[in-house]
């Protein structure tokens, strides 16, 4: 039975890093819009620059895949229902998304909500795919 959890663990980890390696392109592409608004810019919301694809964003995508499959692997290891599983997955890293938002706005940057978009979508793909593993 252990060596059939090691398996999947190392199954959902593959998955996250396989999708965060096919999604590189895109985000690294002269297409992506440039970098949001700096400290000290986000006095005036409507004058943000917070594209869609920039680098930010595929770090928010790339560490929700690595959290929610840490999550994921770790509760369904231990607690032994996918439901669970499929909660912490997704949860922990959202969670964690919106503490990196809060802390931005404490330190006079700006909220963005497509971070957050980013951070779901990410632990989103992970979640998933684990959980058609079965």
């Amino acid at each position: 039975m252990k060596n059939n959890s090691d398996k999947r663990a190392r199954n959902i980890f593959l998955s996250a890093a396989i999708s965060v390696i096919l999604l590189l392109p895109l985000f690294l592409s002269p297409v992506c819009g440039g970098e949001p608004a700096k400290t000290g810019e986000a006095k005036n919301a409507r004058n943000i620059d917070d594209p869609w694809f920039a680098k930010d964003k595929f770090k928010h995508l790339a560490g929700s895949m690595l959290l929610a499959g840490m999550a994921y692997a770790a509760a369904d290891t231990n607690l032994r229902k996918e439901s669970d599983a499929i909660i912490a997955g997704f949860s922990i890293p959202f969670s964690l998304g919106l503490l990196k938002e809060y802390k931005d706005l404490k330190a006079g940057k700006f909220w963005s909500n497509r971070d957050l978009v980013w951070d779901a979508i990410g632990a989103g793909i992970v979640v998933f795919t684990a959980s058609q593993m079965d």
